[in-house]
């Protein structure tokens, strides 16, 4: 049972490492693209972006590289 712990530890390890990596690429792969920025005070900047593919429901946010 000790081989089978060990076995399923390691497993659970890589499966996790693989999570974090897909993560990592999924966050730079560009899904949009900057078509105008426009500086709005001293602190905001305004950004227009192309519409992504997918829809996104409301509450939903999205990393920007």
């Amino acid at each position: 049972w000790r081989r089978v712990f060990w076995i399923a530890l390691w497993g659970i390890h890589l499966l996790v490492l693989l999570a974090k990596f897909w993560h990592k690429i999924r966050v730079w792969i560009p899904t949009y693209k900057v078509l105008e920025v426009k500086r709005l005070s001293s602190s905001v900047i305004g950004l227009k972006l192309e519409r992504p593919a997918w829809r996104y429901l409301p509450g939903q946010f999205v990393f920007l590289p």
